[in-house]
């Protein structure tokens, strides 16, 4: 494995936004464990003066915000070709991913569809608001000339979670 390539383990699935599968040559979605977490809950007990204890009310699930880890290499395009110019290579990647990802997306609400194959076969889909795509540069190695993204794709689930 040369430096730069990206080593994408898929031992939870492979995550889909927008059409565009997050795991590949150019970039890699490395950790969907998020996905499995609960989602947020809304409402509370209800506190009744002069009596002790609280009434328990029903706990319904609401919007929850995703936070999905992503590298992004310079050395293939999306389409898996080698790159010698690395660095705007990169550059490419993210903004195709920030180009179609559907951030601020116009149609459906806000939303875009994503959909996890998970590693069982099993898929589980969500309309899903991309919040955004924060981008971290590793340093680059001067000599070998690598250039390596390490990002973070926000998601925002107004049902919850994925179903």
């Amino acid at each position: 494995m040369e430096s730069g390539e990206l080593n994408c383990a898929t031992c939870f699935g492979t995550l889909t936004v927008n059409g565009v599968l997050l795991n590949g040559p150019a970039w890699c979605a490395y950790d969907l464990t998020t996905l499995f977490d609960e989602a947020d809950l809304r409402g509370s007990d209800r506190l009744i003066p002069s009596l002790a204890g609280v009434v328990a009310n029903r706990r319904r699930r609401t919007v929850t915000r995703k936070d999905i880890p992503l590298a992004i290499t310079g050395l293939y395009n999306r389409l898996g070709v080698r790159q010698t110019d690395r660095a705007m290579s990169l550059i490419s990647n993210i903004e195709y991913l920030k180009d179609n990802l559907g951030c601020a997306s116009t149609t459906g609400g806000g939303t875009v569809t994503a959909t996890w194959l998970r590693s069982d076969g099993t898929t589980r889909s969500a309309s899903v608001h991309v919040i955004s795509l924060r981008n971290a540069l590793l340093a680059p190695n001067k000599t070998r000339k690598i250039y390596v993204s390490n990002a973070v794709l926000s998601l925002s689930i107004p049902a919850g979670r994925f179903t």
